[in-house]
């Protein structure tokens, strides 16, 4: 069984591969020093790979709200970000939840905060 601190050094590995553009070949040789060999590598990588599609807790296509991805525009007309847009369906309640998220992108888990946030 992997140690606690083993675990913790794949994971900020990891992190550094995926959100700070480090070369897979460095990665994987790291990740199989931490897991011993190649196939403990590969399936520590799968443990602690994010799923999105299986953290979702309000769905994409949720019939009590209206979203939408669209871009945001800079002064000059130039696309600067990319924007989810969030919001109940009742006409009651019209909070709307806006995110631009750009550093690390509009990934599947953030979408879901912003439908849970609009129900709320």
């Amino acid at each position: 069984m992997m140690e606690q601190d083993q675990r913790l050094q794949a994971i900020e590995l990891y992190d550094r591969f995926t959100h700070d553009g480090m070369d897979r070949r460095d990665f994987m040789a790291r990740m199989t020093a931490i897991a011993g060999s190649a196939a403990a590598a590969s399936a520590l990588v799968a443990s602690i790979a994010a799923s999105p599609a299986a953290a979702a807790i309000v769905a994409p296509d949720d019939r009590r709200l209206k979203t939408m991805t669209t871009g945001l525009l800079g002064i000059r007309g130039l696309p600067l970000y990319q924007a989810y847009i969030a919001e109940p369906r009742s006409r009651r309640a019209r909070s709307t939840v806006l995110v631009i998220h750009e550093n690390r992108g509009l990934n599947a888990h953030i979408k879901d905060i912003a439908r849970r946030l609009a129900l709320a």
